[in-house]
């Protein structure tokens, strides 16, 4: 399989993943349509709530009447709550996406990066924006504005933004200092290539999508450990209201676990895809298959821990690079997750 090949590959598989996104949110309805269920049906055997159309409710046994409770809760409860759920999901990824609508510029302000001008440059520096200059060229694009991340060790670049026109590209110190020209250029030649395919906005809009249905479990874990914060401040005979704060954090979490799995499955997935296809253009446009294999490699022996965390970000986990390395130069070969 040549490069072409495996980019028109990933294009048609990154649009099939998306449509399992639809599938997580269901999903998620339903556990928590279940979760209701089970604890009206216990109400409902106490009389405290009445089963779908007014049943009343026959003793059949502990388990054989439970299960029928379950089976007869009224259909309002079930669109009360599927309606309820899918409204928090819509609204998180809507406040998510607002919050990632101001643009790369913003982003790259946010992570701490500073705007590098050629004319206060250092050598290093120049390196990376004259790359960044052949990198435009060889992809057909716009030199997009090139930020700097200085406190950064670690060999890590990314690109932010909703279109090649806004698009800015944020290097780590790391990358600029440890790295090869030709490294260099295979890291920023796998960059252009999200700029190029319109990567930063189908991962703006997957980290807004996914928020949604992760928020669940973040929130119970989040309660859990609030909980934990208080319970160690508070006198032991004190922690009872605490205890039932963190119980019902888990059980947020557990019912949320099904769309946090589903999210971080989502985007894995969807995030190998996007990088082989970079990974393949890096080669494209630098005609140099070492340059983005040495980078891989670096990475690897580098080992530098980094802080930076973004469904654009070019490191990989060592097997990804591993397998990286193995790819460019047998293109074709077996991809291994990031």
């Amino acid at each position: 399989m040549d490069f072409f090949d495996q980019q028109d590959s990933a294009r048609r598989a990154s649009r099939w993943l998306l449509a399992w996104y639809l599938l997580a949110v269901a999903f998620v309805v339903v556990c928590f349509n279940l979760a209701v269920a089970l604890l009206y049906a216990v109400l409902a055997i106490y009389g405290a709530l009445p089963l779908a159309g007014g049943e009343a409710l026959v003793w059949r046994g502990l388990w054989s009447t439970y299960w029928h409770a379950v089976a007869h809760v009224p259909p309002g409860v079930h669109y009360a709550v599927s309606g309820t759920v899918a409204a928090i999901v819509l609204a998180v990824s809507g406040w998510r996406l607002w919050q990632l609508s101001e643009g790369g510029t913003v982003v790259a302000e946010m992570l701490g990066a500073h705007y590098l001008e050629r004319s206060r440059a250092t050598a290093s520096e120049a390196k990376l924006l004259n790359v960044a200059e052949e990198m435009a060229i060889a992809s057909g694009i716009a030199v997009p504005p090139v930020y700097l991340l200085a406190n950064e060790d670690a060999v890590n670049a990314l690109v932010a933004g909703h279109s090649p026109n806004e698009a800015v590209i944020i290097a780590t110190r790391g990358a600029v200092q440890k790295l090869s020209r030709d490294e260099l250029q295979g890291v920023m030649g796998h960059e252009f290539s999200h700029i190029l395919n319109g990567d930063m906005a189908l991962n703006v809009r997957l980290v807004a999508l996914l928020a949604g249905i992760a928020c669940f479990g973040e929130w119970g874990e989040y309660l859990v450990l609030k909980a934990g914060g208080e319970a160690r401040a508070k006198e032991r005979e004190d922690r009872g209201g605490t205890v039932l704060f963190a119980l019902f954090g888990v059980a947020i979490a557990f019912i949320g676990f099904p769309g946090t799995f589903a999210a971080e499955a989502i985007k894995a997935a969807i995030s190998r895809q996007r990088e082989l296809l970079a990974d393949a253009a890096s080669v494209q446009f630098t005609r140099n298959p070492e340059g983005i294999a040495g980078a891989l490699d670096s990475i690897l022996v580098l080992k530098a821990g980094t802080t930076l965390r973004s469904a654009h970000a070019f490191a990989r986990s060592p097997a990804g690079r591993t397998c990286a390395r193995a790819r460019t130069h047998a293109p074709g070969a077996a991809w291994c997750p990031p």
